[in-house]
Protein backbone atom coordinates (compact mmCIF):
# COMPACT_ATOMS: atom_id res chain seq x y z
CA UNK A 1 0.00 0.00 0.00
CA UNK A 2 1.28 3.23 -0.89
CA UNK A 3 1.89 5.22 2.06
CA UNK A 4 -0.78 8.42 2.69
CA UNK A 5 0.66 12.30 3.21
CA UNK A 6 -0.60 15.31 3.64
CA UNK A 7 -2.62 15.74 6.63
CA UNK A 8 -5.14 12.56 5.83
CA UNK A 9 -8.05 12.34 7.88
CA UNK A 10 -10.33 9.01 8.38
CA UNK A 11 -12.82 7.62 10.94
CA UNK A 12 -12.38 4.15 12.54
CA UNK A 13 -14.34 1.71 14.66
CA UNK A 14 -11.84 -0.84 16.60
CA UNK A 15 -12.83 -4.02 17.71
CA UNK A 16 -12.68 -4.64 21.29
CA UNK A 17 -9.15 -5.55 22.02
CA UNK A 18 -8.13 -5.20 18.74
CA UNK A 19 -6.29 -2.92 16.80
CA UNK A 20 -5.77 -1.23 13.24
CA UNK A 21 -2.33 -0.84 11.21
CA UNK A 22 -2.30 2.44 8.64
CA UNK A 23 0.34 2.73 5.92
CA UNK A 24 1.23 6.48 6.79
CA UNK A 25 4.08 8.37 6.39
CA UNK A 26 4.35 11.94 8.57
CA UNK A 27 5.86 13.05 11.54
CA UNK A 28 2.76 13.19 14.05
CA UNK A 29 -0.45 11.38 14.51
CA UNK A 30 -3.78 12.89 16.69
CA UNK A 31 -7.02 11.60 18.15
CA UNK A 32 -9.50 14.57 16.69
CA UNK A 33 -12.13 12.30 17.86
CA UNK A 34 -12.91 9.01 20.12
CA UNK A 35 -15.27 7.88 22.72
CA UNK A 36 -13.00 5.70 24.47
CA UNK A 37 -9.09 5.17 25.51
CA UNK A 38 -6.84 4.29 23.15
CA UNK A 39 -2.97 3.41 22.74
CA UNK A 40 -0.50 3.97 19.57
CA UNK A 41 2.80 2.99 18.19
CA UNK A 42 5.10 3.70 15.02
CA UNK A 43 6.64 1.34 13.28
CA UNK A 44 6.15 -1.23 15.39
CA UNK A 45 7.47 0.43 18.19
CA UNK A 46 6.57 0.63 21.90
CA UNK A 47 2.62 1.78 22.64
CA UNK A 48 2.14 4.78 24.30
CA UNK A 49 -1.34 6.60 26.07
CA UNK A 50 -3.73 7.99 23.46
CA UNK A 51 -6.87 9.35 23.31
CA UNK A 52 -9.63 12.48 21.95
CA UNK A 53 -7.72 15.63 21.48
CA UNK A 54 -3.90 13.83 22.07
CA UNK A 55 -1.62 14.16 19.52
CA UNK A 56 1.93 11.91 19.64
CA UNK A 57 4.59 13.36 17.57
CA UNK A 58 7.76 12.00 16.73
CA UNK A 59 11.46 13.94 18.19
CA UNK A 60 13.19 16.28 15.94
CA UNK A 61 15.71 13.82 15.68
CA UNK A 62 13.43 10.94 14.72
CA UNK A 63 12.98 10.19 11.00
CA UNK A 64 9.57 9.93 10.00
CA UNK A 65 6.94 6.87 10.85
CA UNK A 66 5.75 4.75 7.35
CA UNK A 67 3.70 3.16 9.56
CA UNK A 68 1.65 3.20 12.82
CA UNK A 69 -0.50 1.26 14.75
CA UNK A 70 -3.83 2.24 16.83
CA UNK A 71 -4.87 0.01 19.92
CA UNK A 72 -7.88 -0.34 21.83
CA UNK A 73 -7.20 -2.15 25.07
CA UNK A 74 -11.17 -1.85 26.14
CA UNK A 75 -13.70 -4.55 26.30
CA UNK A 76 -15.77 -2.40 23.99
CA UNK A 77 -15.27 -1.07 20.36
CA UNK A 78 -14.23 2.52 20.21
CA UNK A 79 -14.91 4.68 17.39
CA UNK A 80 -12.36 7.55 16.58
CA UNK A 81 -11.35 10.24 13.64
CA UNK A 82 -7.48 10.58 13.28
CA UNK A 83 -5.42 12.96 11.46
CA UNK A 84 -1.91 12.74 10.40
CA UNK A 85 0.82 14.01 8.73
CA UNK A 86 3.59 16.67 8.56
CA UNK A 87 3.41 20.01 9.52
CA UNK A 88 0.81 21.14 12.21
CA UNK A 89 -2.79 20.16 12.57
CA UNK A 90 -4.81 23.33 13.68
CA UNK A 91 -8.18 22.94 16.03
CA UNK A 92 -10.39 25.77 16.55
CA UNK A 93 -13.46 23.73 17.17
CA UNK A 94 -13.30 24.91 21.12
CA UNK A 95 -12.93 28.47 21.95
CA UNK A 96 -13.61 30.15 25.71
CA UNK A 97 -13.22 33.96 26.54
CA UNK A 98 -13.74 35.19 29.64
CA UNK A 99 -13.93 34.09 33.10
CA UNK A 100 -14.49 30.34 33.27
CA UNK A 101 -15.96 28.14 36.09
CA UNK A 102 -15.34 24.51 36.02
CA UNK A 103 -17.78 22.90 37.91
CA UNK A 104 -18.02 19.11 38.85
CA UNK A 105 -21.56 18.12 39.15
CA UNK A 106 -23.39 17.39 42.32
CA UNK A 107 -22.74 13.58 43.28
CA UNK A 108 -19.68 13.17 41.17
CA UNK A 109 -16.49 11.74 43.37
CA UNK A 110 -12.66 13.08 42.53
CA UNK A 111 -11.24 9.74 42.27
CA UNK A 112 -7.67 9.02 40.72
CA UNK A 113 -6.26 5.79 39.71
CA UNK A 114 -3.61 5.51 42.02
CA UNK A 115 -4.29 4.17 45.60
CA UNK A 116 -1.66 6.78 47.03
CA UNK A 117 -2.20 9.30 45.89
CA UNK A 118 -6.39 9.22 46.62
CA UNK A 119 -5.50 8.31 49.85
CA UNK A 120 -3.38 11.64 50.23
CA UNK A 121 -6.59 13.38 48.13
CA UNK A 122 -9.21 11.88 50.52
CA UNK A 123 -7.06 13.37 53.68
CA UNK A 124 -6.99 16.67 51.99
CA UNK A 125 -10.86 17.13 51.61
CA UNK A 126 -11.29 15.84 54.81
CA UNK A 127 -9.10 18.83 56.09
CA UNK A 128 -10.86 21.38 53.93
CA UNK A 129 -14.25 20.15 54.38
CA UNK A 130 -17.34 22.79 54.04
CA UNK A 131 -17.26 22.95 58.24
CA UNK A 132 -17.12 26.12 60.67
CA UNK A 133 -14.54 23.78 63.12
CA UNK A 134 -12.32 22.93 59.74
CA UNK A 135 -12.74 26.67 58.98
CA UNK A 136 -11.67 28.61 62.03
CA UNK A 137 -8.14 30.69 62.06
CA UNK A 138 -5.33 28.72 62.64
CA UNK A 139 -4.74 30.02 66.04
CA UNK A 140 -6.82 30.84 68.56
CA UNK A 141 -6.69 31.41 72.10
CA UNK A 142 -10.06 30.10 73.35
CA UNK A 143 -9.69 27.83 75.72
CA UNK A 144 -6.14 28.75 76.62
CA UNK A 145 -4.42 30.25 79.23
CA UNK A 146 -2.15 32.80 79.51
CA UNK A 147 0.93 32.34 81.33
CA UNK A 148 4.08 35.02 81.68
CA UNK A 149 7.09 35.63 83.35
CA UNK A 150 8.48 39.67 83.77
CA UNK A 151 11.96 40.20 85.11
CA UNK A 152 14.26 37.22 86.51
CA UNK A 153 12.79 34.59 87.63
CA UNK A 154 11.10 31.06 86.29
CA UNK A 155 7.58 30.34 85.43
CA UNK A 156 6.05 26.98 85.15
CA UNK A 157 3.42 26.70 82.70
CA UNK A 158 3.03 22.64 83.27
CA UNK A 159 5.50 20.39 84.63
CA UNK A 160 5.97 16.98 82.88
CA UNK A 161 4.13 15.39 85.46
CA UNK A 162 0.95 16.98 85.49
CA UNK A 163 0.92 16.93 81.39
CA UNK A 164 -0.81 13.70 80.68
CA UNK A 165 -2.49 14.44 77.59
CA UNK A 166 -0.13 17.10 75.96
CA UNK A 167 -1.32 20.66 75.07
CA UNK A 168 -0.83 23.71 72.14
CA UNK A 169 1.50 26.38 73.00
CA UNK A 170 -1.09 28.65 70.92
CA UNK A 171 1.23 31.71 71.04
CA UNK A 172 4.29 33.02 72.50
CA UNK A 173 6.69 35.42 72.74
CA UNK A 174 9.99 36.60 74.53
CA UNK A 175 11.68 40.00 74.53
CA UNK A 176 14.29 42.24 76.03
CA UNK A 177 15.35 45.38 76.34
CA UNK A 178 17.33 48.22 78.65
CA UNK A 179 21.68 48.16 78.74
CA UNK A 180 22.40 45.15 80.69
CA UNK A 181 23.26 41.64 79.94
CA UNK A 182 19.38 39.65 79.83
CA UNK A 183 18.09 36.81 78.70
CA UNK A 184 14.54 35.63 78.19
CA UNK A 185 13.72 31.68 76.83
CA UNK A 186 10.23 29.66 76.41
CA UNK A 187 12.08 25.99 77.45
CA UNK A 188 10.24 22.73 76.68
CA UNK A 189 11.77 19.70 77.79
CA UNK A 190 14.39 20.96 79.68
CA UNK A 191 15.61 23.15 76.48
CA UNK A 192 15.63 26.52 75.53
CA UNK A 193 13.67 26.52 72.54
CA UNK A 194 12.72 30.50 71.64
CA UNK A 195 15.46 33.01 73.07
CA UNK A 196 15.52 36.46 73.17
CA UNK A 197 19.35 37.47 74.16
CA UNK A 198 21.37 40.81 74.07
CA UNK A 199 23.41 43.54 75.74
CA UNK A 200 22.26 46.89 74.58
CA UNK A 201 19.06 48.45 73.49
CA UNK A 202 15.96 47.06 72.37
CA UNK A 203 15.13 43.46 70.75
CA UNK A 204 12.06 42.46 68.56
CA UNK A 205 10.27 40.15 69.96
CA UNK A 206 10.32 36.44 68.78
CA UNK A 207 7.12 34.73 68.63
CA UNK A 208 5.87 30.68 68.07
CA UNK A 209 2.49 29.60 67.24
CA UNK A 210 0.25 26.46 67.38
CA UNK A 211 3.03 24.35 68.84
CA UNK A 212 1.94 20.66 69.78
CA UNK A 213 3.71 19.98 73.12
CA UNK A 214 3.81 16.08 73.91
CA UNK A 215 2.40 14.33 76.99
CA UNK A 216 5.38 13.95 79.75
CA UNK A 217 7.04 17.04 78.60
CA UNK A 218 6.84 19.81 80.76
CA UNK A 219 6.97 23.95 79.53
CA UNK A 220 8.77 26.67 81.38
CA UNK A 221 9.33 30.58 80.83
CA UNK A 222 12.66 31.56 82.00
CA UNK A 223 14.37 35.03 82.68
CA UNK A 224 17.79 35.91 84.09
CA UNK A 225 17.59 39.74 84.46
CA UNK A 226 14.80 42.52 85.19
CA UNK A 227 14.59 43.73 81.52
CA UNK A 228 13.38 40.66 79.96
CA UNK A 229 9.74 39.35 79.66
CA UNK A 230 8.65 35.79 77.99
CA UNK A 231 4.87 34.60 77.99
CA UNK A 232 2.61 31.80 76.35
CA UNK A 233 -0.96 30.98 75.85
CA UNK A 234 -0.93 27.39 76.66
CA UNK A 235 -3.95 25.11 75.64
CA UNK A 236 -3.98 21.86 77.96
CA UNK A 237 -5.23 18.64 76.38
CA UNK A 238 -4.96 16.51 79.27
Amino acid sequence: MRPLKDDDSSPYTIAAGGKIDIAAAGRYVRCLEADGLLEVSFNNGSKTFFGAGLERRLPEQSPDFEQFTVFNPNGAAVSCVLSWGYGTLKDDRLSASGNLNVITPAGTALKTDDDEAQAKLDALIALLQNDADQRKGLTTLAGATQYQQIGAGTTTVIAGGANTGGGVIRFGQTFIYGSTARRASIRIGGKDLLVSQGTSGEHSPLTIRDMDIPAGVDVELVCDATQCEAFVWYEDKS
